[in-house]
């Protein structure tokens, strides 16, 4: 029975109060709202936890907070909220690093401050520029500006504290609304800059090291600078060191690819139009000299890169030129895209992939960095023996029994990157980095990678007359690439697999070489055709072998 009584008096109550409009409403409910929103720098990662902390009148944590989490890898996050009063939203976790495509080891803590309005259902995101104004904002609001005009007078000047933009700038939203997945516009590509900017920033004040710890102490060192409204000289000076360093093309190339994994089909905002990186008066996107400074944009052979940063300013190329090497490889001037493949060894990466390869314009067509073992080789003056200059060249893997590299290049059959986790590949590199060494002709001259020609590879080949005074009973000859799988294909001797200079364990195999004609190996009794004879050569650096020569 008390039980019953109980529960008659709780709707007795309940009903009275429903029907009794001096009762006074559940203040909690009346200030309920659903927020939704999301971290990015990157962005954030399944699984981040957000914390919206109610802020008391001096906007200091009143004790008070509501907890939820991301629910997807777009860093997107909703919670309920039961507050009229201002918020300070922090997100912490794991986010996509754009400079490195790679996700971070360690969390990042990024903060926004919110306040709220009338609607049940309100918005907002937490960035790297919210992060640096939250400070700035309280002192703004604590001299007596309104929270609108402190928001407003916070993110103008901070476009002009941090010096990434070209003059002509101005935002035109609020922080809190720009979006990194939200497309191409000029704020959009702002923050996206900023975000790529203060990490480089991080990196060069850790001595060039990326390190997600040292990032989070610059942005707090930072936002705590900002807080009266003027960040110190040298601050702003590591930031334009940063804005200089990076990298556009390798930039937007991650974020574009972050996109596809992510499922989302929108372009990548282009800071490129709202940057100067040499200073010289014309944004990146119309600067025919990205880092070179050349007001005048002089172009001589009319190829879109301006004579000031040109290495063949006779020779139109669409991207970067190799000079000719008179003395050596190549030996005209060669049109190419050339990359820097250090980078993932300052990343501390793992693997060569999604770092130097993604500043190829062509990376998310397949394109990949060579790393440094692509060369040109230069005549030294001593015998036969070549200098190699090392490139690291922009170019497609390809397959040298199904040669489908663009125009003007083929399939070059020598490993690249074979220390990597995936064993190696080959790359597609231009026409004139193939002699014209055909099947059968002596490659040890030049024991290098452009030894032979194309379809070719200097192997060796140890089933032919060798003399007594012969070093070595190897032998360098350009070999005819050939399907193992069809071993009775070649034009002379069969196909095989063990005749490779390594063992980076290619898919094709060797033709053996042709004997006994002119400039060939003699046969294996040390004879050759008619009218040619076995004749002993010596040559400085690789030894004595045998060839056939006329009599």
């Amino acid at each position: 029975m008390k039980i019953k009584f109980f529960f008659l008096s709780i709707v007795l109550a309940l009903f009275s109060c429903e029907n009794n409009q001096s009762c006074e409403k559940d203040p909690v409910v009346e200030n309920r709202f659903d927020l939704s929103g999301s971290v990015q720098k990157g962005p954030y990662l399944l699984g981040s936890t957000i914390n919206v902390i109610k802020l008391n009148d001096d906007l200091e944590p009143s004790g008070l907070v509501f907890v939820t989490s991301t629910y997807n890898d777009n860093g997107e996050f909703s919670v309920s909220v039961d507050s009229a009063s201002p918020v300070l939203i922090e997100g912490y976790g794991y986010f996509f690093n754009e400079n490195t495509g790679a996700v971070s080891k360690s969390l990042l803590t990024l903060r926004s401050l919110y306040f709220p309005q009338t609607e049940t259902v309100q918005n907002t995101r937490v960035n790297i520029l919210t992060h640096l104004t939250v400070e700035r904002v309280k002192a703004l609001i604590n001299e007596g500006l309104e929270p609108d005009q402190a928001i407003t007078s916070a993110e103008t000047s901070l476009v002009s504290q941090l010096g990434i933009t070209i003059p002509e700038f101005s935002i035109s939203s609020r922080n809190a609304s720009m979006n990194l997945q939200g497309g191409d516009n000029d704020d959009n590509a702002f923050l996206l800059l900023a975000s790529t900017v203060l990490i480089e920033a991080g990196r060069l004040r850790n001595n060039g090291t990326y390190s997600d710890s040292s990032f989070q102490e610059f942005l707090n060192i930072l936002a705590t600078d900002y807080s009266d409204g003027e960040l110190e000289q040298n601050n702003k000076d590591l930031i334009f060191e940063a804005l200089i360093t990076i990298n556009p093309v390798l930039i937007k190339n991650n974020m574009a690819m972050r996109f596809m994994k992510l499922g989302l089909s929108v372009d990548v905002p282009d800071f490129e139009r709202i940057i100067d990186q040499d200073d010289d008066g014309i944004s990146n996107l119309e600067d025919n000299c990205k880092r070179v400074s050349n007001p005048l944009q002089e172009n001589s052979d009319g190829d879109g890169r301006g004579d000031a940063c040109d290495d063949c300013p006779d020779t139109p190329c669409e991207k970067d030129c190799i000079p000719a090497m008179p003395d050596g490889m190549p030996s005209v001037d060669t049109c190419v895209e050339l990359c820097d493949n250090n980078n993932d060894v300052e990343a501390g990466l793992d693997s060569n992939f999604g770092f130097a390869s993604a500043s190829c314009s062509d990376y998310l067509q397949g394109a990949v960095c060579s790393h440094g073992v692509s060369s040109i080789l230069v005549e030294t003056g001593y015998g036969h023996w070549y200098d190699e200059i090392l490139f690291s060249l922009c170019t497609p893997k390809c397959d040298p029994l199904n040669d489908t590299c663009p125009s003007g290049s083929h399939c070059f059959p020598y490993k690249f990157d074979w220390n990597f986790n995936d064993g190696g590949y080959e790359l597609c590199l231009p026409d004139e980095y193939f002699p014209d060494v055909g099947e059968g002709q002596n490659c040890a001259y030049n024991y290098a990678m452009h030894a032979c020609e194309q379809g070719t590879m200097c192997g060796w080949y140890i089933d032919s007359y060798v003399a007594p005074e012969n070093y070595s009973p190897w032998h360098a000859r350009c070999l005819d690439i050939c399907d193992p799988a069809a071993p009775d294909s070649c034009n002379s001797g069969t196909c095989r697999t063990d005749l490779f200079p390594d063992e980076f364990g290619y898919n094709f195999g060797l033709c053996e070489p042709p004997l006994g004609g002119e400039g060939e190996l003699c046969l294996a009794d040390g004879s050759c055709n008619t009218g040619l004879v076995c004749t002993v050569l010596e040559i400085m650096e690789f030894g004595n072998f045998s060839e056939c020569r006329p009599e």
